[in-house]
């Protein structure tokens, strides 16, 4: 017989024991973080917020350059969109349906 106690089972004989104490204090709250205007994980980049369902979403990023971009319905899904750099400042993106939600450009 071992110190747990004896017996047979699935446990090859020994007595699992599960020991549970009090619940510890809860720990400070943290500092709130840099509102990150433009920047996500350290990528400068722009967001655009598009509030009213539209078939063309017209972003003026002033990036200087072409950026990539990610398309996200207001839940947060990514969705697909035709994307147009008209220059290297302005991004169109096309639905074939009207949209509302937001785009990351980087």
């Amino acid at each position: 017989m071992s110190e747990f106690g004896g017996g047979s089972g699935s446990s090859g004989g020994r007595r699992i024991i599960q020991l549970k104490g009090d619940k510890g204090d809860k720990g400070d709250k943290g500092d709130k973080g840099d509102p990150g205007e433009g920047v996500l994980l350290g990528i400068p980049g722009f967001n655009h917020t598009q509030t009213t369902a539209a078939t063309a979403w017209t972003m003026n990023h002033n990036l200087g350059y072409k950026p990539v971009v990610d398309l996200f319905t207001i839940g947060g899904l990514t969705m697909l969109g035709e994307v147009l750099h008209t220059s290297d400042n302005q991004t169109i993106a096309s639905f074939i349906t009207e949209q509302a939600g937001f785009a990351r450009l980087i």
